[in-house]
């Protein structure tokens, strides 16, 4: 469980494969565990390195300013720490709004982008009463993890969805209600069609959270392909780990 030091942050990551410095982000609610699927069959030529967010998992410090583009300064600081010039960047949900926001304010640092039902990117819409049940949530398990289920399209196995729903339950409360926010004030737009480095972008057609229609809209202002899975939720990576591995593997060849 290695740990590094980045500005006020002690980031926790975990690490696999041998090559290239490929970093995964999670999302809201999540941790480093979401990615041990697509670690275990991670595509040859990869060092794979996936980071918990400030305010998150086993990474130790202020919950601080957790904006989209703060958390792409945190990534921007811990890819400096690990003296990369640039890294291949898989992002989830809120991670994957973090890679984009990262490839739009240093895109010499990015080598490839594989966004995994990113967030809104005119904005989440802004519906009352959402950052309350956030606040629920993180006092009450139970909650967290019934709500936790409407994640996935099909029944997650059960020790595995345990172990994630204690990540979650975890996260700091600063995190979990500003992250609201951060969510509905983050509109890149069309500013996205700025990016250049490959990129694609994944979906399942059973995501309640990020549609397919949500995903297509990143995927035209990037300018690039979208796979939708069938009979996948949001929960991409413990439900479809191959199918990932696939499309990070195709991306890198192209």
């Amino acid at each position: 469980m290695p740990t590094i030091t980045v500005g006020d942050l002690d980031i926790h990551y975990d690490t696999a494969g041998h090559g290239e410095p490929l970093v995964c982000l999670h999302g809201n609610w999540g941790s480093a565990r979401w990615f041990e699927p697509l670690l275990a069959r991670l595509p040859t030529g990869l060092h794979a390195h996936v980071p918990e967010l400030r305010g998150r998992g086993r990474t130790r410090g202020p919950a601080g300013d957790v904006t989209i583009p703060a958390l792409a300064r945190d990534l921007l600081a811990f890819l400096d720490a690990m003296q990369w010039p640039s890294a291949h960047l898989v992002g989830h949900s809120l991670g994957a709004g973090v890679v984009l926001q990262l490839a739009l304010d240093a895109p010499r640092r990015v080598r490839s982008l594989l966004c995994l039902a990113p967030p809104w990117i005119d904005g989440m819409p802004r519906v009352p009463g959402v950052a309350e049940r956030q606040r629920q949530l993180a006092a009450d398990r139970a909650g967290l993890a019934a709500a936790m289920r409407f994640l996935f399209a099909r029944p997650p196995d059960p020790a595995t969805f345990e172990r994630l729903v204690d990540d979650a339950f975890t996260q700091r409360l600063e995190a979990t209600v500003a992250t609201v926010a951060a969510l509905e004030d983050w509109r890149p737009g069309r500013s996205l069609s700025a990016i250049s480095a490959p990129r694609h972008v994944v979906v399942g057609d059973r995501d309640i959270l990020v549609t397919p229609q949500h995903a297509a809209q990143a995927a035209e202002a990037l300018g690039c392909g979208l796979t939708v899975l069938p009979g996948i939720g949001h929960a991409l990576l413990p439900e479809a780990p191959q199918a990932i591995a696939d499309a990070l593997a195709t991306l890198l060849a192209a």
